[in-house]
């Protein structure tokens, strides 16, 4: 009886476990198939998208045409630029106003403390939509609209909290113990952040940065609201020129659709190893 009762444990086990793998196979297959269908179509001319063609890249060949057009444009490389340059200021910034603010109210605990973080938790509910015409018209009388530093802020402010609460949540974890070490040895509270609270929430700190830059990178109402100049758009702006009333040009616009996604893909790779620490950091308290 115990021997059959074993046999069954272990067949249930199997089975379970080869369920799982069904279903992360095909929670993966979703996610992955859009990007290898945008990849796919982007080897195919206007003509071919509605065709009786099988759109199977592989089994009609690869056509360039869309890739050499896009390439040969050298708007789009200023546009890469600017999504380049306007994501990473706006992530320096929010990541320094982040960790100021997320070490301010973790290791200084009073009622307004309290009532500050959870005031910066619900603007996450506000949404950008919202905002964006009051914004404007702000902007535009101090002159900051149509330029890069009013949009630049205005990406800051948009994953500031969610960077503090991130923050935050970790440095509740550090010991405070660490603090009054440093500061036995001299240091003021700046010093202590800088050299020993940062060093130990370098995986989280770096976490934080990258979903800050995929943010940032990939908006698109404020950077077309604000910035009307053709030669300051960002790449996702700059997508918008193969739509028209008429239609959209789908052999240029998916190209460079997939030559906009690598930059966020090869920053991703870069930071990767510290993105799984940091993603995990805090289910464990220190």
């Amino acid at each position: 009886m115990k021997s059959n009762r074993n046999v069954e444990v272990r067949v249930k086990k199997k089975l379970s476990g080869g369920v799982k793998i069904l279903l992360a196979f095909a929670i993966m297959a979703v996610v992955i198939f859009p990007v290898f269908w945008m990849i796919n179509i982007s080897f195919f001319k206007q003509s071919q998208l509605f065709s009786d063609t099988p759109l199977i890249a592989f089994l009609n060949g690869y056509n360039l045409e869309g890739y050499k057009e896009v390439l040969s444009d050298t708007r789009v490389y200023e546009w890469l630029g600017n999504s380049i340059f306007v994501s990473l200021i706006a992530v320096g910034f929010s990541v320094v106003f982040s960790v100021l603010a997320a070490y301010g109210l973790s290791r200084f605990k009073s009622k307004l403390n309290n009532v500050m973080t959870v005031v910066i938790i619900c603007t996450q509910m506000i949404a950008p939509a919202l905002i964006v015409a009051p914004l404007y018209k702000m902007f535009a009388r101090v002159g900051l609209a149509n330029n890069h530093l009013g949009l630049i802020m205005v990406d800051t402010a948009l994953v500031l909290s969610f960077s503090i609460w991130i923050m935050k949540g970790f440095i509740d974890n550090i010991p405070k113990e660490l603090d009054e070490a440093a500061q036995i040895d001299g240091c003021n509270r700046f010093a202590t952040l800088v050299r020993v609270i940062l060093p130990v929430a370098k995986p989280v700190f770096i976490t934080v940065m990258v979903i800050n830059f995929f943010d940032i990178f990939n908006e698109y109402m404020f950077a077309m609201t604000f910035i009307q100049k053709q030669s300051l758009w960002l790449s996702t702006v700059g997508l918008s020129i193969n739509m028209s009333r008429v239609g959209m040009d789908w052999s240029t616009l998916l190209p460079q659709t997939v030559i906009t996604c690598l930059i966020p893909v090869i920053f991703y790779f870069i930071f990767q190893r510290y993105i799984v620490k940091g993603l995990s950091a805090g289910a464990v308290k220190l």
